[in-house]
């Protein structure tokens, strides 16, 4: 027999996994077409497309909001922006193209807990000097 999660189960899901216990943002920058997130995906074969170290990067810590119900939906979002500060060197030819929520501020020790995929033509390219930033509230997941 098949259950359902109710929408205060979801509630409490998001608060274990994303709230009680770190996470962290991490951005990712594949050479086009080479790799898509999924729900496979290891924390160590996404860290081997982590943005690179020289460009001032590191994982960053994220805030959530209380989970609530959205359409039906158990729903949480980043309380405050993620801000990874200015770029130290260009990016280069492979774009931001996918954003990860993580248990492990480094390495490749952890899980995948979540997953972004940047909209075609959306993707970051910072240059030196140029802010990467997510906006509070720019990253949300649902269960439902």
């Amino acid at each position: 027999m098949a259950g359902q999660i109710s929408n205060d189960g979801e509630k409490n899901a998001l608060q274990k996994v994303f709230i009680d216990t770190p996470t962290y943002v991490m951005l990712l920058a594949p050479a086009a077409g080479a790799f898509t997130i999924d729900d496979t995906t290891s924390l160590a074969t996404a860290a081997t497309y982590e943005v690179a170290s020289n460009t001032g990067y590191t994982r960053k810590a994220i805030s959530w909001a209380a989970p609530t119900v959205v359409s039906g939906a158990g729903t949480i979002s980043n309380s405050a922006q993620v801000d990874f500060g200015n770029w130290l060197v260009d990016q280069g030819t492979n774009k931001i193209s996918q954003i990860a929520i993580v248990d492990a501020a480094s390495g490749t020790t952890g899980k995948v807990l979540a997953w972004f995929v940047i909209a075609s033509g959306s993707e970051l390219q910072p240059v030196t000097g140029q802010p990467v930033r997510i906006p509070a509230a720019g990253l949300t997941i649902s269960l439902d």
